[in-house]
C-alpha cells in the first residue's frame, strides 16, 4: 500500500500476524505497517508483540520472504519454523518431470496425511527413495532435505493441526487487506493504514477477544 513516509509517498508493507492459541481459537495478534519485508521490519514487528504481551509461542509459519526467514529465529529462538507445505510441494514438483508430477503429489499429499510424525517421517523417505522422485534434476534432494520442516505441526497435539499445518486460514484476510488497501490511492500516516488492516483482517472473520493486541 501506498502512505506518506518521510514527506514523500512510498510502497509499504503491511505486516500482520495472525495466532492460534491453545485452545484452537484463530485470532489476530498484531498489525503494523513496514518499510518493506525487511528482516529489520519483522524484527521490530515482533519485539513489538513481545513488549505487548505475546508469550509461550511453540511455532512460526509463513511464507518465507527474505526477512523473514531470520527474524523469528533471532526474536523468536524456542518456536519451530513450519515451512509452508504448497511452497514445499512446488518446489519438489518443480524438479519432477511432467508426466511423473501427478504421481509424485499424490506421494506428497499422503506424507502430509499420517497420524503421526513417525509414520510421515518414514512416507517421506519413501517418497525419497521412489523411482518417480528421481528427474533430470533429482526432486530426492529437495524432499530429504525440506520435508521434516514441514513436519513441524506434527509434534503438537493432533486436534490442532487443521489450524497450523497451511496458511489457508491467512488466504481470506489477505484477499480483504488487498482489496481494500487498493481502493485507497495513498494514505496520509501510517495509523490510518494499519486501522483500515486492521479492519480489513476484522471483516475477513478473525476475532481479538483471546489475544492481547
Amino acid at each position: 500500500m501506498r502512505r506518506d513516509w518521510g514527506g514523500a509517498c512510498e510502497s509499504v508493507a503491511a505486516l500482520v500476524a495472525i495466532g492460534v492459541n491453545s485452545d484452537g481459537c484463530r485470532g489476530v495478534v498484531g498489525v503494523e505497517g513496514g518499510y518493506g519485508e525487511s528482516g529489520g521490519s519483522w524484527r521490530e514487528f515482533l519485539l513489538g508483540l513481545g513488549d505487548r504481551g505475546l508469550s509461550g509461542v511453540g511455532l512460526v509459519a509463513g511464507d518465507e520472504p527474505a526477512g523473514m526467514l531470520g527474524a523469528p529465529s533471532e526474536v523468536l529462538p524456542s518456536a519451530e519454523r513450519q515451512r509452508r507445505t504448497v511452497r514445499f510441494h512446488r518446489d519438489v514438483l518443480a524438479k519432477v518431470p511432467k508426466g511423473r508430477r501427478r504421481a509424485v503429489a499424490a506421494q506428497l499429499r499422503a506424507m502430509h496425511a499420517q497420524e503421526s510424525p513417525e509414520a510421515s517421517a518414514r512416507k517421506a523417505r519413501e517418497v525419497a527413495g521412489s523411482p518417480r522422485t528421481s528427474g533430470p534434476a533429482d526432486a530426492a534432494g529437495v524432499v530429504e532435505e525440506g520435508c521434516m520442516e514441514t513436519l513441524a505441526y506434527a509434534r503438537f497435539p493432533p486436534e490442532r493441526w487443521g489450524r497450523i499445518r497451511t496458511n489457508n486460514g491467512v488466504g481470506r484476510p489477505s484477499r480483504e487487506v488487498r482489496r481494500r488497501t487498493k481502493a485507497v490511492a495513498s494514505f496520509p500516516d501510517g495509523r490510518a493504514a494499519t486501522m483500515l488492516v486492521f479492519d480489513s483482517v476484522l471483516f475477513a472473520g478473525l476475532s481479538v477477544g483471546k489475544f492481547r493486541v
